[in-house]
């Protein structure tokens, strides 16, 4: 089991009379290859490899903590605001750190970047 994460813009979609949020997948070859070993917006890691990550990037109370953190409520969608990609910046792994851990970091930092840039509501997505 594990964490469906996408970094992108929030779409409004009707299903059977409800209404949810979607992110919108998008693929590009700048990006880097994320924990799902291609170069979308969408990665799936497991809950504790995720959680692991968090800690060693001290970045849990980003995605954990209370009803602030991006994961707090899973699933969920929260817009993703400067202030998480700040903190993916500023994030700093140990030098023992592995390489998926270095690639979930980029990829957080790029599609962070992109949704800010580019999207009309920029969101971060667990289901």
């Amino acid at each position: 089991m594990g964490y469906n994460l996408t970094i992108g813009n929030a779409v409004l979609c009707k299903d059977d009379g409800y209404l949810r949020i979607d992110v919108v997948d998008v693929t590009l070859e700048e990006a880097p290859i994320n924990s799902s070993d291609d170069q979308s917006n969408s990665c799936s890691p497991g809950y504790g490899v995720w959680n692991e990550f968090a800690k060693k990037a001290g970045l849990h109370d980003v995605f954990f903590n209370g009803d602030d953190g991006l994961i707090a409520h899973h699933p969920g969608t929260v817009l993703l605001e400067q202030k998480h990609l700040d903190a993916f910046k500023a994030a700093k792994l140990p030098k023992t750190a592995d390489e998926w851990d270095r690639r979930r970091l980029a990829w957080l930092i790029f599609w962070s970047e992109w949704a800010l840039a580019n999207c009309e509501f920029p969101a971060f997505d667990n289901t």
